[in-house]
């Protein structure tokens, strides 16, 4: 074992073990995580690769069940990058964790296959129940990681059901400060498309600028903090 990688196995009398590999380039962040796991889920085997590139080589020496890869800096933008790992090492279930995702990024991991996506803040209950429900179904799992998403899915903001997926893209970069002409880069649309977009998304929430729009936005929780 090279000096990039620790391993952690808990203890028990059963040979097949729950292998978890965790990405994280910080040691003491990745050991929290490690017993968090450990201390909740029986027979594991964990180890930790201190980056991407080494987490590749382990993974084509042997298997894992569950991938935890921990994104520092608020780099979010990595999730194109992960498209070839995800399609690699298809067998194992991968999670990310990172400090932010809007919208559209979790739309992008759905798109790249990756199993769930869950914020530096979960608490560690919630960590093991995520974890849980990424190993035992086919479910994205999102904890913590999308207000925007859990506004949809309440009942307490029924006009949000109304906004076509693109819209909804739109909304979380208005809700982040962007103005049409970035938004437009973002999305690789004109920014009249944006403007229209916007026109809609006004009517269709019952708003008539992006001072309502943002009031809205804090009202019903859909702004990450």
């Amino acid at each position: 074992m090279n000096n990039s990688t620790i391993s952690y196995v808990s203890p028990g009398n059963n040979t097949d073990h729950l292998r978890v590999l965790i990405i994280e380039e910080q040691p003491l962040y990745a050991h929290g995580l490690s017993q968090v796991l450990e201390g909740n889920l029986a027979e594991l085997v964990i180890h930790h690769s201190l980056s991407l590139r080494k987490a590749t080589e382990l993974l084509v020496m042997r298997s894992y069940d569950l991938v935890v890869f921990s994104i520092n800096r608020n780099e979010i933008d990595i999730l194109p990058k992960l498209n070839d790992f995800a399609r690699s090492f298809r067998k194992s279930k991968l999670v990310i964790m990172s400090s932010y995702y809007s919208y559209a990024q979790l739309i992008k991991a759905q798109e790249l296959g990756i199993n769930g996506c869950f914020h530096k803040s979960i608490s560690p209950q919630e960590l093991i129940q995520s974890v849980q429900e990424v190993i035992h179904t086919d479910t994205f799992i999102s904890a913590r990681s999308l207000k925007i998403e859990q506004a949809l899915e309440s009942d307490k903001f029924g006009p949000i059901n109304s906004l076509t997926r693109q819209e909804r893209k739109v909304v979380d970069f208005l809700l982040r400060g962007k103005i049409n002409s970035s938004i437009a880069k973002e999305l690789f649309i004109s920014t009249n498309t944006v403007h229209s977009h916007r026109k809609n998304i006004y009517k269709k929430l019952g708003v008539r600028n992006i001072q309502e729009l943002t009031a809205l936005g804090y009202q019903h929780n859909m702004i990450a903090t």
